[in-house]
């Protein structure tokens, strides 16, 4: 557990848990400064605004990074100015996913990152919304990355997507 000293609406401090592969796992509260915890929460069980200190837990993340990241939203809440504002102050960019039980994040101009996971089997005309919304990632993006679901039609796909949109992959 790695604690933080926060004094904010009666907290004391609050750690963080890991699971066994090293990913946070919950949201620990000592509310009365005795060293001991007194509220948990499991980060997949809430949203952003119902956990106190997400969204500074999500800042520590981008920090303790060092470098751009693409963060990935699987509840609806998280689409807001204070997530951006966080997200555009270390550079990152909000993944699009296009997956059925996730909400879909809207493309905000955050940097000169663009992030798309498109995680779905596509058609010639399940692609075309995509096509345009790559064409105007590109537009405004110094960068554009996009990401099909691991499977063997995906390379055929990316190569649809890079002659529809009119672009040629950067090969370095």
């Amino acid at each position: 557990v790695q604690w933080y000293d926060v004094h904010h609406n009666g907290t004391k401090g609050f750690g963080v848990a890991y699971d066994a592969k090293g990913n946070v796992d919950r949201l620990l509260y000592d509310d009365d400064g005795d060293g001991k915890v007194d509220r948990a929460y499991r980060l997949t069980d809430y949203a952003n605004g119902t956990v106190p200190h997400l969204i500074l837990l999500l800042d520590s993340l981008l920090s303790a990074l060092g470098r751009p990241a693409a963060a990935e939203f699987r509840h609806e809440s998280w689409f807001d100015e204070e997530t951006y504002g966080v997200i555009r102050e270390h550079g990152g960019a909000l993944v699009v996913t296009d997956e059925a039980k996730w909400p879909r994040a809207p493309l905000v101009d955050l940097g000169s990152v663009a992030y798309f996971r498109l995680r779905r089997g596509y058609s010639a005309a399940s692609l075309r919304p995509w096509v345009d919304e790559v064409r105007s990632a590109v537009a405004t993006h110094d960068e554009v990355h996009v990401y099909f679901k691991h499977d063997s039609g995906s390379p055929a796909l990316a190569q649809r997507l890079l002659r529809l949109a009119g672009k040629e992959p950067v090969r370095r």
